[in-house]
């Protein structure tokens, strides 16, 4: 009992749904401009409406799972850290790069390089 108490503790901090959304849509707003895509580009690969990347964006609805999915092999990021709004903001070049790194160091590579801008973005 104890550990679910714990859980549920963790849970109701780390992910009100209203906060949950709106960390996800920055997420995915910083993601796609890092990409320099247009919301229209996203929308056209998701097979979704403009205005439903423009609400995902803005925190006012969340992507459904199976575009998470295709999000997540999009940003290369594993989908519980999209989810949890914890997506690394990589640009094309470095993403170009690690192309042809397999997945497991690729996902090492991103921690690291995540690590490093936000040591620079705190300073």
């Amino acid at each position: 009992m104890r550990k679910y108490i714990k859980w549920q503790e963790r849970y109701d901090s780390e992910f009100d749904k209203e906060q949950l959304r709106k960390k996800i849509g920055e997420s995915i707003a910083e993601w796609r401009k890092c990409q320099e895509m247009s919301q229209e580009e996203i929308a056209h690969v998701l097979k979704v409406s403009k205005n439903a990347v423009g609400k995902w964006e803005r925190g006012e609805s969340m992507p459904p799972i199976d575009k998470s999915v295709i999000l997540s092999e999009l940003s290369g990021v594993s989908l519980d850290s999209m989810l949890l709004g914890r997506v690394p903001m990589v640009d094309k070049k470095i993403q170009e790069r690690l192309e042809n790194v397999s997945y497991k160091n690729k996902e090492n590579l991103l921690k690291i390089i995540v690590t490093f801008l936000e040591a620079v973005k705190n300073t």
